[in-house]
This record gives C-alpha cells, sequence and structure tokens, in this order.
C-alpha cells in the first residue's frame, strides 16, 4: 500500500504544479492578449487618421487647384480693366 500511496502523493504534487504553471501561462496569455488588443486599437486609430489626413489632402489640393484658376482669372480680369482703362484715358 505504501508505494501507492508514495505514487498518487507524487503524481498530486506534480498535478499541483503543473496547475500553478498552467495559472502563471494563463495569466501571462492574458497580458499579451490585452497588449495585442491595445495595438490593434492603436493600428486602427492609425489606419483612420492616416484615410482622415488623405481626405483632407485631396480637398486641399482641389482648393488649391479652384484657387489658382480664380487667380489666373482674376489676373486675365485686370490686364483687361487696365487695358479698358488707358484706352478710355487716350
Amino acid at each position: 500500500m505504501q508505494p501507492k500511496q508514495t505514487r498518487c502523493e507524487q503524481a498530486q504534487e506534480a498535478l499541483s504544479i503543473a496547475q500553478e504553471n498552467l495559472q502563471q501561462k494563463q495569466a501571462s496569455l492574458t497580458k499579451i492578449q490585452e497588449q495585442l488588443n491595445i495595438l490593434e486599437q492603436q493600428y486602427n486609430d492609425s489606419v483612420a487618421q492616416l484615410n482622415e489626413l488623405k481626405n483632407k489632402k485631396e480637398l486641399t489640393l482641389a482648393r488649391l487647384d479652384r484657387a489658382s484658376t480664380l487667380t489666373r482669372a482674376l489676373a486675365e480680369e485686370q490686364v483687361l480693366l487696365h487695358t479698358t482703362i488707358l484706352y478710355n484715358i487716350k
């Protein structure tokens, strides 16, 4: 009987150690999953910010194009008015 009891106690000790290791590994896994969730959120935020910046860039380029067109048109109008005023003075 003694050898069976000794083996049973050894098995219980081994099981206890294995369960402690499992709990430590599970706690470590939980921390890693939390860190992964944080990194995923940061990535998603960065992608959203990148898309927002791309949209703002396109809007700014369109505004610059329209401003350039308007500036050219106003410059032509100024030349026309200047010519008209000079012609009317003569």
